[in-house]
């Protein structure tokens, strides 16, 4: 189903159409099993370089693209990443450390890399998790419970009208659900729910500008809100790529944002705690501080990645000199060639 703006919907600012379409694009879209193929999760941060989205995802959704410090030491001290690999590493990046820096990052603790706060983890600190149920499971449980229902094909003997929007949809139902006040003692929920708006694009605009969300920062954080759901977001994805190969549109995704973006807008005015929202000034101003962590933690973490790639490069390629140097007096018994998808698995993993 995809919603088009009505004539009395106001229109929206331009730079903030595009802070949602740049969130969007960045989830890859997943395919339905029937249908499944291999697509690689950050197959829409292709235009980026590795250590840069590392540190991007990290900050966001505290995803982590490399592998731990105690690996590459390990690798180390088998000899198989050597001093020769950290030295080309660090000259391939023009990287400004030494070959001993990279050594004492192996042995070192690995560090804890800080992941921007939400509302919903400003939220979750002012609460006694360990009794009480934490907001940010709470929302993203609720979320795919709305999007299991209304996306099901065929399952379940009564599914909702798909003609009436996802949005729509969860918005009827959210302020119908009591599980806010049963399971969280938030009784002001279905109150803040009454006050959203019926347009998604619209409850976007209103959330990002009570939120005080500076405009700068407006993508990665919509991002952000995306990555914590980002199943459902790479199934919203998978139905806007089909629409567009049919030269449509789709704004699934755009309607899913809208819905994550409302719990956060619902946490903020509901508690109506002048504690909880300077907790939350405090942490819009941590992001950029928060970003630079992450940029100069993992960038080290990237050059012994690099290292271990080139330690691998080179066994691998000797191993093919050698093998075409070797005289054959018979051709081989099989030559088999595969494609990467997964159902083709179990057949190379067997031969090899």
């Amino acid at each position: 189903m995809t919603t088009t703006r009505t004539a009395d919907t106001a229109p929206l600012d331009p730079s903030l159409d595009a802070s949602i379409e740049h969130a969007c694009a960045r989830i890859a879209p997943t395919w339905p099993l029937d249908r499944m193929i291999a697509v690689n999760p950050l197959w829409s941060w292709v235009d980026q370089p590795m250590p840069q989205v590392a540190s991007r995802l990290a900050a966001l959704c505290g995803a982590r693209l490399h592998m731990p410090r105690s690996w590459a030491l390990a690798q180390w001290q088998a000899g198989r990443l050597t001093l020769g690999h950290l030295r080309q590493a660090i000259e391939r990046a023009h990287a400004p450390c030494t070959p001993q820096q990279l050594i004492d990052w192996m042995t070192s603790p690995q560090p804890t890399v800080a992941r921007r706060e939400r509302i919903t983890d400003v939220a979750d600190a002012a609460r006694d998790t360990a009794h009480q149920p934490r907001w940010a499971d709470f929302v993203t449980h609720h979320l795919s419970q709305t999007c299991a229902a209304y996306f099901d094909d065929g399952q379940a003997q009564l599914r909702p009208d798909p003609s009436v929007g996802l949005y729509a949809y969860w918005l009827r139902h959210a302020r119908a659900d009591l599980s806010p006040l049963l399971q969280m003692g938030a009784g002001h929920v279905r109150a803040q729910l009454r006050a959203l708006p019926p347009d998604p694009q619209q409850s976007i605009a209103q959330a990002l500008h009570a939120l005080g969300v500076p405009a700068h920062e407006r993508e990665a954080y919509l991002l952000s809100l995306l990555l914590d759901i980002q199943g459902w977001a790479a199934w919203c994805a998978y139905l806007r790529w089909q629409a567009r190969l049919a030269g449509q549109d789709d704004d699934h995704i755009v309607q899913l944002l809208a819905m994550r973006l409302a719990w956060e807008r619902v946490l903020h005015d509901g508690l109506n705690d002048a504690q909880l929202a300077e907790r939350w000034r405090q942490a819009r101003q941590r992001w950029a501080a928060v970003d630079a962590h992450a940029d100069e933690v993992l960038r080290l973490d990237s050059l012994l990645l690099d290292a271990a790639e080139i330690a691998y490069q080179s066994g691998l390629c000797q191993g093919l000199v050698q093998a075409n140097m070797t005289p054959r007096d018979t051709p081989p018994a099989v030559q088999a060639v595969f494609c990467i998808d997964v159902r083709s698995e179990v057949f190379r993993r067997a031969l090899e």
